[in-house]
């Protein structure tokens, strides 16, 4: 027994330190694509109680670029004891480039990485090869007779060599397909192709490692000091606070703008009998019914232009009719109120010749909601931004698009097919609530994070859901933040 203990004793190092993964097929896919995968490795459980907390124990897989940045995770379907097949979906604007892969090995727990494996183009630009003259050419527009290039070498019997290029992740040993590159074995283009060493440009307040080892910051600590994320500010435009991005807004707080930021107190004017709320503020009447009760009993007078509507017992006129009578030969016309009113205007103008044709035009507005200032809201002609009042309750009632504690929020692809993903920064240890509901209330998805700090990351799958509008909501100590969802 002794003797056996000493035995495995000496075998875990070898199994522990030779695992590996040894191959991804394939091995690149392009902007917007959703890819199938085949990943194999030695040494390597694709499942096992370590990844108890996905669908049949399967191994997380996931691709990243220099020091874990644009990091884009897959989903798992199948796998033996030596292979992991699953899918990537790879968002439209995901950044271009050659990316590690690491698998999450569920019988050592500890990611297994294989670097510089798998190639993401750009939409459109997906690589393929062509044999010409013994050599395998990539035409740059997809169209290649074979998409892989150990495919065209295999046919076209080009010998395997490298050069060392420097690309977005640094420098790496690529084999250009013409069998002329200056190293003839991988080893010795890796002996001399040092990794740059990672540096840091701020773009667009935004930490970027160039690959190139010359970027302005040593650390990403120092560069995210100096290409700090302005500070929010927020400008109160059409009766809702939005936050400029720039740190420039007229608001140091999001309640501030809200106290100042009034939606324009409807009036109303009377204007040939007919009441219209002008949408400054400044109308003759503060309420339509006061409008109606003098827009009612209103007389006429004749001038230029036609007949206009003055307070009772002030016109010449008592009714419309006599005063066009008078004044010049008018033609009658009609103009539709957006109310479903048909109004003679009185000077010939209206836009339909008939009081019939515009009752058949002029219909009721179809009742539409807009959230305003956190309550839903009926502009009255039929152009809201949601078609039922619960649905716009479900998005706008009670909730937040900003919480503090919650930063880099992403949420991609959306709309999607089937699965979505979800990460953001959680910037202090709090309970998270993170929720996906129908447009009916109704739960479909639910995650209680207790005591969380730091990246969150998750990938939920709505394939078996109804195609429709649904909404991610994300409650903390100080808000919720509640997000629309497209399933296609």
């Amino acid at each position: 027994m002794k003797k056996l203990s000493i035995i495995i004793m000496l075998q875990l190092p070898v199994i522990l330190f030779s695992q590996q993964i040894t191959n991804i097929t394939p091995n690149q896919g392009s902007q917007g694509q959703s890819v199938q995968l085949i990943i194999s490795g030695n040494n390597v459980s694709f499942s096992g109680f370590s990844c108890w907390s996905n669908t049949n124990n399967l191994s997380d897989f996931r691709f990243s670029q220099w020091s874990g940045t644009n990091m884009l995770y897959g989903f798992p379907t199948t796998a033996t004891s030596t292979q992991l097949n699953g899918v990537v979906n790879i968002p439209p604007f995901q950044p271009t480039g050659l990316y590690n892969l690491e698998v999450f090995n569920c019988f050592t727990a500890n990611w297994v990485s294989y670097p510089n494996s798998f190639q993401i183009n750009s939409s459109g630009g997906v690589a393929s090869w062509n044999c010409i003259n013994n050599t395998c050419i990539d035409p740059g527009n997809g169209s290649g007779q074979y998409m892989s290039l150990q495919d065209c070498q295999n046919a076209c019997v080009v010998p395997v060599t490298w050069d060392c290029i420097s690309g977005v992740a640094g420098f790496t040993c690529v084999d250009p397909g013409t069998g002329l590159g200056s190293y003839t074995s991988l080893t010795a283009c890796q002996a001399v192709c040092g990794i740059a060493t990672p540096t840091w440009d701020c773009i667009n307040g935004t930490c970027v490692d160039p690959g190139t080892g010359l970027g302005s910051y040593t650390s990403l600590t120092t560069c995210q000091v100096v290409c700090g994320i302005a500070t929010p500010t927020w400008d109160c435009i059409n009766g809702t606070c939005i936050d400029p991005g720039t740190g420039n807004g007229t608001y140091a707080s999001l309640t501030a703008c809200q106290s100042n930021c009034v939606v324009v107190t409807p009036t109303w004017d009377c204007i040939n009998g007919t009441c219209i709320d002008p949408g400054t503020g400044s109308g003759t009447y503060a309420s339509l019914s006061a409008c109606q009760a003098f827009c009612s009993t209103a007389s006429w007078n004749c001038g230029v232009g036609g007949c206009y509507a003055v307070p009772t017992g002030m016109g010449v006129y008592t009714s419309l009719f006599d005063c066009q009578a008078v004044c010049g030969v008018i033609t009658p016309s009609w103009d539709c109120d957006g109310q479903g009113n048909c109004y003679d205007p009185g000077n010939g103008l209206g836009q339909y010749a008939s009081s019939a044709i515009c009752q058949a035009v002029c219909l009721l507005p179809t009742p539409s909601w807009d959230c305003i200032n956190g309550a839903c809201i009926d502009p009255g002609n039929g152009n809201g931004v949601y078609a039922t009042q619960p649905l716009c309750v479900l998005s706008c009632v009670s909730t937040l698009t900003f919480v503090e504690d919650i930063e880099k929020l992403s949420i991609y692809p959306n709309p999607t097919k089937d699965i979505i993903s979800i990460q953001f920064d959680n910037l202090i240890v709090q309970d998270i609530k993170l929720r996906v509901v129908n447009n009916l209330g109704s739960l479909v998805f639910f995650d209680n994070i207790v005591d969380h700090f730091g990246k969150y990351s998750k990938q939920i799958n709505l394939q078996n859901n109804s195609k429709g509008i649904y909404f991610l909501e994300i409650e903390t100590k100080d808000g919720m933040i509640n997000k629309k969802l497209i399933l296609q």
